[in-house]
């Protein structure tokens, strides 16, 4: 992939910890004449997971371009965003950060920290310079043209991957921690029961 990813609408989505910093940046992106997708914190029972899920989903079905994910660390999160089909989401937990993952990486998904290194809350301006940065950076800005095709073939073998990660999972190749799976009445481990197999399965479907 050669170019930036769109990012005309985002999905803008976090858990109990975010919410100061979801607000501040549905705000800043609204301002910016961007579409928000805007998924705020929905109760205890909302899980890393299920903020995550809830954003790909509206990526999968072409409601979104891209999004913009918190929670504590923001690394459990795109933990899970990194398991959709074709997204791949990373954590920057500074303005720089941003910035170097953007222009080498091309993340559809940026995943930010509610909490810093030290247990400190991200300032609500803090995280919206973060995203700013994020949506300004193009993929392959300021790098050399010399190294340009490096990354590009980076990004290209991230996106591959993909593939031999979900055809693992599909066939039940790939083992998930037992607690994802059902049990056969032989007591053998059956393929992983998380509802990402539904989605997996979709994808190949429309193949």
């Amino acid at each position: 992939m050669t170019k930036s990813i769109p990012k005309e609408s985002i999905v803008v989505a976090t858990d109990h910890r975010g919410v100061k910093e979801h607000a501040a940046i549905v705000e800043f992106l609204r301002r910016r004449g961007i579409k928000v997708v805007s998924c705020p914190h929905g109760g205890e029972a909302d899980s890393y997971a299920d903020v995550a899920r809830r954003a790909c989903y509206q990526i999968d079905k072409g409601l979104a371009d891209s999004a913009v994910l918190i929670d504590q660390f923001g690394s459990a999160v795109a933990s899970v965003a990194n398991m959709f089909f074709g997204i791949v989401a990373m954590t920057a937990s500074s303005p720089h950060m941003a910035y170097e993952i953007t222009r080498k990486c091309n993340p559809d998904v940026l995943c930010i920290p509610a909490e810093d290194k030290d247990g400190k809350n991200v300032s609500t301006k803090e995280a919206v310079a973060i995203v700013e940065t994020w949506l300004d950076t193009e993929f392959l800005q300021d790098v050399p043209p010399e190294d340009r095709a490096k990354y590009e073939g980076r990004d290209d073998e991230n996106r591959r991957l993909h593939l031999g990660i979900i055809d693992g999972l599909v066939s039940g190749h790939r083992r998930s921690p037992p607690r994802q799976h059902e049990q056969s009445p032989s007591g053998a481990s059956a393929r992983p029961s998380t509802d990402m197999l539904g989605h997996y399965d979709e994808c190949f479907e429309d193949r």
